[in-house]
């Protein structure tokens, strides 16, 4: 049990390393009209978010609130990768502002192939492992490198005789509630997550502009023009029956053309775009270290109520789904086969007890004739079980923290993906933590307790004739 619990923890531990500080943060807020909480299970399933409105107003009560160290804003949804030849692939996309985002979680991947976005820039940073899915399914292989990646485009022509190469990917927005376009990206880079690549490498980040354009979203360079107001709903996605009213959509159109007449491949003029004006439908959240989570989270929502904001904040575990609760399953799994376990021993102990009373039933008569009362006796052998059972519990809890730290001295690594799940990260870092020593004696208190009852209820019944009856 003290081996099990000490690998789970550090399961757990490196999963919240590798969750919170790379991918989500403590906190995501996500629109009150969201459905589920895990909503990147959502997106996998190629379900988009409901926008945040009054995005404005959410933002001033993040930087007023003293439980917020720091926040991220933005949009996050599935998307679908289109060919000439009439393919297509779904994928999902993060669209980001680049200068925030490596802010928010420094170092959480390295560049492969290409470069790294710069602010303002259009265009994506293609995880490997999508590009990957990309080449099995469309049959193309994608580089930042004007050149190809030679070996690759070999390997596949050798296969097929028909792989092509692209450095730009068009991409369609996908919603069920609001009108979307074909947009051409180039892609920049290409990236792996310095953790847990085989679940994030399903992400790729784009800049937060081309997102919103893909979805038809309220963008920062939509101030540059002057848009009505029944415009706006349907670029942010609302009202969905103007399309079908003759004169907004004629208004539309013509807006529409202004728009996109604006340079769009260099858009990082502060006094040009401003990216926070536009639509977000996600914002990731770094809590203050010295208040809990759950508090936190209560705290926020209080406030947002409060406000009659439509938006809600949820846990990490809540927003990434199964994935954050497996450390949750394995344990509550590993505890339930040592209770199975501790059933058995139980049954083999009581036994042994009850043998050992049975035999000593003349001592423990005599015992009574000479004035021992039943409390007496039965405190006597609560000692006795009790010493035996948490001092060689104890010499098992000893062995188990030293097993564990000699598996931390072996430096165990792992370079399979799936691995890192198990693990909870690259390095196989099992720890015994307080928590785990309370359920280890909470185990022994109740194998103590279960295993001395019948020998309890023995002793209660010998009266001082038995040592009589046994001469």
């Amino acid at each position: 049990m003290t081996i099990g619990n000490s690998v789970i923890s550090g399961m757990e531990f490196g999963l919240f390393e590798n969750i919170v500080n790379t991918f989500t943060g403590d906190i995501v807020l996500i629109s009150d009209s969201q459905e589920d909480d895990d909503i990147l299970l959502d997106l996998t399933a190629g379900k988009n978010l409901e926008i945040l409105a009054d995005y404005e107003k959410i933002e001033e009560i993040l930087d007023e609130e003293n439980a917020v160290a720091d926040y991220l804003p933005l949009t996050g949804g599935t998307m679908v990768i289109l060919d000439e030849e009439a393919s297509m692939h779904y994928q999902m996309f993060l669209g980001v502002d680049i200068k925030k985002y490596q802010s928010f979680f420094p170092d959480n991947f390295k560049v492969v192939e290409g470069r790294g976005l710069s602010k303002g820039e259009r265009g994506m940073l293609l995880p490997s492992e999508s590009r990957t899915k990309i080449y099995n399914f469309m049959n193309f292989w994608v580089t930042s490198d004007e050149k190809g990646n030679e070996k690759v485009l070999e390997v596949g022509n050798e296969s097929s005789g028909n792989v092509g190469l692209r450095h730009e990917l068009i991409i369609m927005g996908m919603s069920d509630t609001n009108s979307v376009v074909d947009i051409k990206v180039p892609v920049i880079g290409v990236i792996d997550y310095n953790a847990l690549n085989k679940i994030w490498g399903n992400y790729a980040l784009i800049d937060i502009e081309s997102f919103r354009e893909a979805h038809h979203y309220v963008t920062g360079r939509d101030k540059l023009v002057e848009i009505p107001e029944e415009t706006k709903a349907l670029l942010s996605g609302r009202n969905f029956d103007f399309y079908f009213m003759d004169d907004v959509v004629e208004e539309y159109s013509a807006e529409e053309e202004v728009v996109n007449e604006v340079p769009t491949e260099v858009i990082n003029e502060d006094h040009i775009v401003d990216i926070d004006s536009g639509v977000f439908n996600l914002v990731f959240i770094r809590k203050a270290t010295d208040i809990s989570l759950n508090e936190t989270i209560t705290k926020l929502n209080n406030i947002f109520e409060a406000e009659n904001l439509n938006v809600r904040a949820v846990s990490w575990q809540s927003a990434i789904g199964f994935v954050g609760s497996i450390a949750i399953l394995i344990k509550g799994a590993l505890n339930l086969f040592i209770m199975c376990l501790f059933f058995v021993a139980i049954i083999m102990i009581m036994n042994t007890l009850s043998m050992a009373t049975i035999e000593r039933t003349s001592e423990i008569a005599m015992m009574r004739a000479i004035g021992s009362r039943k409390s007496f006796l039965k405190n006597m052998y609560i000692s006795e079980t009790g010493f035996l059972s948490f001092f060689f519990g104890g010499i098992g809890i000893l062995l188990g923290i030293i097993v564990v730290n000699l598996i931390k001295l072996a430096d165990i690594t792992t370079t399979n993906e799936w691995v890192e799940i198990v693990y909870g990260g690259t390095k196989f870092n099992p720890m015994f933590t307080g928590m785990d020593f309370l359920l280890v004696a909470l185990g022994l208190l109740v194998v103590t307790l279960l295993s001395v009852i019948h020998p309890l209820n023995i002793v209660s019944k010998i009266v001082p004739l038995d040592a009589i009856k046994r001469n």
